[in-house]
């Protein structure tokens, strides 16, 4: 009978709803949710916590509703629609175009039919989501769980990214443009990637990487381009001091 008056909460029974002391408290996924009534305008305080899925210790804070006590500076994730409407504050701004990827911007910005927005919190390695629900609203508690699983999806398509350009770059050291033949014939440049590997290997030392210019290029010692050899210049004798005698 509870589930039923209770919409929302009867949309997700595999959350396993325990009696708690002013409402409920359940687990998906491995995200710990705590429901609390308000008791006026059948509204209802969700909170959705769990690990943060980075091996990062620091603190996030994204709201819609703007800044919070402790939190005063906006900054930008990259996305000029999310910047203008959420207040994002981070101790570690370089981390937030990789901390709030498109995922977890998208999952942040479904309010859902009832326009209610949820906030994002990450702190001592840990994800809060906090947000108002009407009972009827069936789809809330997936609007929480899909901002911590978007976390976690954000990190892993970062990985796969730097997997790829790290892959790219391996790859392009082993073209002929980069460690082939020049249109002389000799070896050209090789990429530093080619050329760590060579030394590691100890098949050449590290100097021998850039081809050495050819007889008569300009820029070697030998070439025979130089300056014409002047004669060498007289050198006066010493004269005691004395002063060189008037001529005649």
């Amino acid at each position: 009978m509870f589930f039923v008056l209770v919409m929302f909460l009867d949309a997700r029974r595999d959350a396993g709803w325990l009696t708690a002391e002013h409402g409920v408290r359940g687990s998906i996924d491995g995200v710990e949710l705590t429901c609390e009534s308000r008791w006026w305008g059948n509204q209802w305080n969700v909170t959705g916590e769990s690990a943060f899925p980075i091996p990062e210790k620091l603190t996030l804070f994204v709201s819609e509703r703007g800044m919070d006590h402790g939190f005063w500076r906006d900054l930008r994730v990259g996305d000029s629609r999310f910047d203008a409407r959420f207040f994002v504050f981070c101790d570690t701004p370089a981390l937030l175009p990789i901390l709030v990827g498109e995922a977890t911007r998208g999952a942040l910005s479904n309010t859902g039919p009832n326009r209610h927005d949820i906030t994002l919190y990450v702190r001592d390695g840990r994800v809060k989501t906090t947000g108002i629900t009407m009972k009827d609203d069936t789809q809330s508690i997936d609007r929480h769980l899909a901002i911590h699983r978007a976390l976690a999806d954000d990190h892993r398509a970062f990985l796969a990214r730097w997997k790829q350009h790290m892959d790219a770059a391996a790859g392009r050291a082993e073209q002929p443009e980069s460690g082939g033949r020049g249109p002389a014939g000799r070896p050209g440049r090789r990429s530093p990637a080619a050329a760590a590997r060579a030394v590691v290997r100890g098949a050449e030392p590290a100097g021998s990487t850039v081809s050495a210019p050819a007889p008569n290029e300009p820029g070697r010692p030998d070439t025979g381009r130089g300056r014409r050899r002047q004669p060498p210049r007289p050198v006066p004798r010493p004269t005691g001091g004395r002063a060189p005698p008037l001529p005649p």
